[in-house]
């Protein structure tokens, strides 16, 4: 996230003219170019940006390419190519990580024309058609590069003829905050990675026989409603697109910059006018930070009286800070466009009882589909759409998705406006190639008054009867999903057409933030599963993408999806646009023979200039976070200094942003901790906890947790402490409804002790659970987080813990014994968790007190990742270790207990066989928090006694 600290200093190498100014343009630029994207910043699940981000190290890169159509003549006008169906269709991507911006355009120029046929004898130059190039925000002012970001253009074109005497025809690119790219391994080996908020570029160049493509430039005020309603389809593609003839059929590729957002509509709307039926796709250009301005890059070597040519130097004319930059083909190429939203719908059926235009005043449950309320049935009498949501939110949605519903409301719209011949399963629709049941808006308007509910001006005209649905954004639809889309594509996509390629733009809000996990998923479940022969699956994460209303692309000739043609493209702001390229001629693909040599050089001597460039592709993806001889994970602190340079006119700001990438799940967690600890010190300073904390225990003392924890006579016999916890980083949330009070009600009979998770960052906890606990029983309360700081600790004395638990991976061998003492002299308890034998030695050898620590846990987690060993054997190798025996002589009174999967790992087919092996390496209890959640009350019951 970004660190909100900025200082500014008048620049001296540049006149001192309106110092003022510059300032406010760029506090306005700044606010300006977020709206579009302001709920995706805001509501993007923060904890998970970071479960598994060492996959992330500096790749990026992205890769597009190209398509259209026109007749024989106008093609070879337009480029050199013969109309000769065996020539390919064909799309080089190269992608550098190189921190210095010349050095990475070329490096990435050179890996690109790797992917490309080499001239022929017969050719004195090879013409590429059209160069996508996408660029980190990163270089975008920071003092780390050698060049301006406006030096892109040119500096491309002209290392084209240069180096390797290619001529560029037309350019388009913008800045982006992530990239999703193929990386070539070998000529016929493959692999997808997703990068975000590093230094990279990207080039794909495309050669597109038979093909016309033209590049354009739209300025902000260029549209309006006066330009659909008061010009001819002739004079507003005069008016766009300046010289740029067209034909039937072509199809517009968009890249607008955030700032373009209100005028996006009348663009969309104006090409569905005048270029009829024409197919536009597209992503909104996207930056690392919320404070920079997204950049666009075109160029068209044909087009000279666009407006792009108008004033300006060689450099800034071909750069552009606003508007929206596009590329229109007409001929032989084609896309098959459609959008995954991820969006899964919740409660019932509606149909629109009342309602005019996009507003819609009152439901009625469709026909006998009734939600039942304490076993009471609902009617199916109308009511206003916000009672509709709010009976949702307090009886049927789960805890993620009521919290996803109080911050966006979302409206599903059925696409078949008579409801005849659809399915209510959205899932069906698409695994049959049909496209989507319901459009799905974002409530722009509601009546508090009335109860009704506005969609979108102009997106919608809403029909008496229509059925509607509400909808959330949850990970595990969004994958049912992603499946469902590419199967249903699979079976409707025409078969005598080869795919060349696929560009990919997720939204910001999805990748890690969505599915979780490892970086990747959503591009390697299409690469491999679904288009494993396509040599070039790219994009960039957007601040929104540009694709057909119902998310299927009339392309693909869909029955019952041909009256979307004539519609215009939307912007859905948090999807995955997919848009799969091919020939219409069928044109042979070409491997790029090349790749392979070209990926085993070093950078040419003049691009190093000492950039370190990962030659081994282990290390470029980060699959392994960097250890330590004795196997422990290498853990770096956050870099709180960490930022770049903002150059505008005579003002140079330093704005901070998260440039360092984590190595690991357990360095994120640190680094996301130590942010939100400085926060909660922002509000609430030291020396006033302190104060708090003193009052607090003078009238109130901790509870023994170990002394009940342990009480029994019986050493044999086995403590469980049910852990109450929202949810885990690998599975998300554990119950549909989280509710403390509740589940203590439940324990209260059969636990002696409790453990609950205070962490919101990767467990969705909070302090406010301790002190519900705390007022709901009077068991002892070991509460478990990431401590790294004694402000955390007082904080814990005052929301009323016993205990607590600290990470052995995430401390050093001093902070360790530090925070013990700390603990002891507030009354609670320390308890101490280990992953590994060499854990174990540095407590040994610490100068740890020997009555400090209350119990040792031994846990099944790997911090790497955040996964669990599902087999339990971790903690068995760790109890039976020569160092668990040292350890236990120098703490002879010290009780074990193990966390991880313990009621779910099964030895020889039973769980109690674990807790039988876990017993007899000397275990008097475990943590149990998954295996409740999927108990019933009865069951739980019967676990307690069966392990005892």
């Amino acid at each position: 996230m970004l660190q909100k600290m900025i200082s500014v200093r008048i620049n001296p190498k540049i006149p001192s003219t309106f110092h003022l100014f510059p300032l406010l343009l760029l506090i306005s630029s700044v606010f300006v170019g977020v709206v579009d994207a302001f709920w995706i910043h805001t509501n993007s699940n923060v904890g998970r940006s970071f479960l598994y981000s060492h996959g992330n190290l500096a790749t990026r890169r992205y890769h597009l390419s190209s398509s259209a159509s026109i007749t024989d003549q106008e093609v070879k006008q337009s480029s050199n190519h013969d109309s000769d169906s065996s020539k390919p269709q064909v799309l080089g991507t190269g992608f550098s990580n190189l921190v210095e911006l010349p050095a990475a355009l070329e490096d990435a120029l050179r890996l690109a024309m790797g992917g490309i046929p080499s001239i022929q004898q017969n050719q004195r130059q090879q013409q590429i058609d059209l160069c996508v190039v996408t660029v980190s925000s990163l270089y975008d002012g920071s003092s780390s590069t050698s060049a301006p970001i406006t030096s892109v253009v040119p500096f491309l074109l002209q290392k084209a003829l240069d180096n390797h005497n290619v001529e560029i025809l037309n350019l388009i690119g913008c800045t982006s905050a992530g990239l999703v790219s193929t990386v070539h391994l070998t000529p016929a080996e493959t692999t997808t990675i997703e990068s975000e908020g590093s230094f990279g570029v990207s080039i794909t160049l495309c050669i597109l026989p038979d093909t016309q493509v033209m590049t354009f430039h739209v300025e902000n005020d260029a549209v309006s409603e006066d330009t659909i309603t008061k010009l001819s389809p002739a004079e507003w593609r005069q008016k766009i697109l300046g010289s740029i003839t067209t034909t039937n059929n072509p199809t517009v590729f968009l890249l607008p910059s955030p700032a373009f957002h209100n005028n996006l509509d009348y663009l969309l709307r104006g090409l569905s006018y005048a270029i009829p039926p024409s197919q536009t796709f597209g992503a909104v250009a996207s930056t690392v930070s919320s404070l920079s301005r997204a950049r666009l890059f075109q160029y068209s070597k044909k087009n000279t009286n666009s407006s792009f040519d108008e004033g300006g130097s060689s450099s800034l004319k071909h750069t552009h800070g606003r508007g929206c930059v596009g590329v229109l083909f007409q001929g032989d190429a084609a896309f098959d466009v459609f959008i995954a939203r991820g969006a899964k719908p919740v409660g019932g059926v509606y149909r629109i009882a009342t309602g005019e235009g996009s507003i819609i005043r009152s439901l009625t449950l469709d026909e006998e589909m009734l939600l039942e309320k304490n076993g009471a049935a609902r009617t199916g009498k109308p009511r206003p759409p916000l009672a509709e949501a709010n009976y949702l939110l307090k009886n049927i949605l789960s805890d993620d998705e009521a919290t996803f519903m109080k911050s966006t409301l979302l409206i599903g719209v059925e696409n078949n406006k008579n409801g005849s011949n659809s399915t209510d399963n959205d899932l069906d629709s698409l695994s049959q190639g049909g496209g989507h049941a319901y459009a799905v808006y974002q409530v722009a308007n509601a009546g508090m008054k009335d109860g009704s509910v506005t969609l979108p001006l102009g997106s919608v005209d809403l029909q008496i009867g229509q059925r509607v649905r509400f909808f959330v954004r949850e990970a595990e639809f969004a994958k049912q999903e992603l499946h469902a889309l590419w199967s249903g594509y699979q079976q409707v996509r025409s078969t005598s057409a080869t795919p060349t390629g696929c560009f990919m733009f997720p939204s910001l809000d999805r990748g890690v933030k969505l599915f979780g996990g490892k970086p990747g998923y959503e591009s390697s479940i299409v690469s491999e599963n679904f288009i494993p022969n396509v040599q070039s699956i790219s994009g960039f994460f957007s601040n929104g993408v540009i694709g057909p209303l119902n998310g299927v692309s009339p392309a693909l000739e869909i029955s019952g999806v041909a009256s979307e043609i004539n519609k215009p493209a939307v912007l859905h702001g948090s999807a995955t646009c997919y848009a799969v390229i091919k020939s219409k001629s069928n044109r042979p693909r070409y491997l790029p023979g090349q790749i392979e040599e070209i990926i085993s050089q070093d950078p040419s001597p003049n691009t190093q200039n000492n950039n370190k460039s990962p030659k081994d592709l282990s290390l470029l993806y980060g699959e392994k976070a960097p250890r330590a001889p004795d196997g422990e994970l290498i853990l770096r602190r956050r870099e709180i200094h960490s930022g770049r340079s903002l150059t505008v006119s005579t003002v140079e700001w330093s704005v901070a942003e998260k440039k360092a990438v984590p190595t690991s799940a357990l360095e994120g967690w640190m680094w996301e901790k130590e942010t939100e600890v400085d926060r909660f010190r922002e509000r609430v300073p030291l020396a006033n906890l302190l104060s708090q904390v003193k009052q607090f225990m003078d009238v109130t003392k901790p509870r023994d947790w170990a002394g009940v924890t342990f009480s029994h006579s019986d050493k044999a016999f086995f403590t469980i402490i049910p852990e109450l916890k929202r949810s885990e980083p690998q599975q998300g949330a554990l119950r549909a409804r989280y509710k403390p009070a509740q589940l203590v009600e439940e324990l209260s009979d059969i636990a002696t002790s409790l453990s609950v998770n205070s962490d919101g960052l990767i467990f969705g906890g909070s302090l406010d659970d301790v002190s519900t606990v705390r007022l709901a029983t009077t068991l002892p309360i070991l509460v478990s987080d990431l401590i790294l700081y004694p402000y955390q600790l007082y904080q814990m004395r005052l929301a009323g813990a016993d205990a607590v638990v600290f990470v052995t991976a995430a401390l050093s061998t001093k902070d360790l014994v530090y925070l013990t003492k700390i603990s002891s002299s507030l009354g609670l308890q320390s308890v101490v968790s280990v992953t590994s034998e060499v854990q174990l030695d540095r407590i040994v050898e610490s100068n740890v007190n020997v009555s400090s620590i209350a119990s040792l846990v031994v846990s099944n987690r790997n911090w790497e990742d955040f996964s669990v060993d599902e087999s339990g054997e971790q903690a068995l190798r760790i109890l039976r270790s020569n160092s668990m025996a040292l350890l236990l002589k120098k703490f002879p009174g010290v009780r074990i207990l193990v966390e991880g999967r313990v009621g779910l790992i099964q030895k020889e087919g039973n769980t109690s066989e674990y807790v039988k092996a876990l017993k007899e390496s000397g275990v008097s209890g475990a943590i149990v928090s998954r295996a409740f959640a999927t108990m019933s009350k009865q069951k739980i019951g019967d676990f307690f006694s069966l392990n005892r």
